[in-house]
């Protein structure tokens, strides 16, 4: 359960009291993570290293999306979950034009992934 010392956590919201911009904050907190392996405010609450300086081959479209979850402001965060959906293809389309990060194979999109685990 999220606490008040929990990293994931927008800095405003009270334990207890979910909202969907506090979610899309803590969306922006896990992607830091999974791309950096880091999370990005446990020193500091200013803005914290690139995911690009961190994570050498991420795209800049990662730092553009953490930025905007993150965003102080909750209005100016992706407005809800499908804008973020958009927001994440336009990332992976980047993160694949990298040629370094390009797989051996393609990806299955993720209705592919779906049906194969029935």
């Amino acid at each position: 359960s999220a606490g008040p010392d929990d990293p994931a956590m927008a800095p405003y919201r009270a334990p207890g009291d979910p909202s969907p911009a506090g979610d899309l904050y803590s969306c922006g907190v896990l992607l830091y993570f999974m791309l950096s392996g880091r999370q990005p405010f446990a020193s500091s609450p200013r803005r914290p290293p690139t995911i690009a300086s961190l994570a050498p081959g991420s795209p800049p479209e990662a730092d553009a999306l953490f930025a905007r979850l993150t965003e102080k402001d909750p209005a100016r965060r992706c407005r809800d979950v499908g804008e973020l959906l958009r927001d994440l293809d336009l990332l992976e389309s980047a993160a694949m034009s990298i040629p370094e990060n390009k797989p051996a194979r393609p990806l299955p999109r993720p209705e592919a992934r779906r049906k194969r685990k029935r």
